[in-house]
């Protein structure tokens, strides 16, 4: 059986109101996510650079451990996560700040890698132990 006409009793009504008042008064009084996720992203882009800059082999990141690694570090900011980090939106604020940053799928994986290195990544596994291996310096 479907209603036409939705009619609350009057009382049904005012209660409804009070509790719709109440939980956005309560989620008003929470600390924005935004300035923290905001936070989160820097620093997860600082390691990203200080793994480039103080690695011997080229610094390859899955995207579901950097997407852990987010999360993680959101929690311990104290941002309540209601779901998984979307790593796909993710991908695109670190692919937004880090211009020479890429995105190669491999399989179900996605790696994220810079331009320089991704000719590396070619190479047999332990490149820098391999012939083909020449040092810049």
């Amino acid at each position: 059986m479907f209603a036409i006409d939705v009619k609350y009793h009057p009382k049904c009504l005012a209660a409804l109101y009070n509790r719709t008042r109440s939980h956005v008064s309560s989620s008003d009084n929470k600390q924005p996510e935004e300035p923290l996720e905001s936070i989160a992203l820097a620093e997860l882009i600082s390691y990203i650079e200080e793994s480039r800059s103080t690695g011997v082999t080229a610094p390859v990141f899955k995207l579901a451990d950097l997407g852990k690694m987010f999360a993680t570090r959101l929690q311990q900011l104290g941002v309540c996560l209601h779901s998984r980090v979307n790593t796909t939106r993710l991908k695109c604020r670190l692919l937004t700040h880090m211009p020479d940053l890429r995105a190669i799928t491999q399989g179900r994986d996605i790696l994220m890698m810079f331009d320089q290195d991704i000719g590396m990544y070619r190479l047999p596994y332990p490149w820098y132990l391999s012939e083909y291996y020449i040092p810049l310096s």
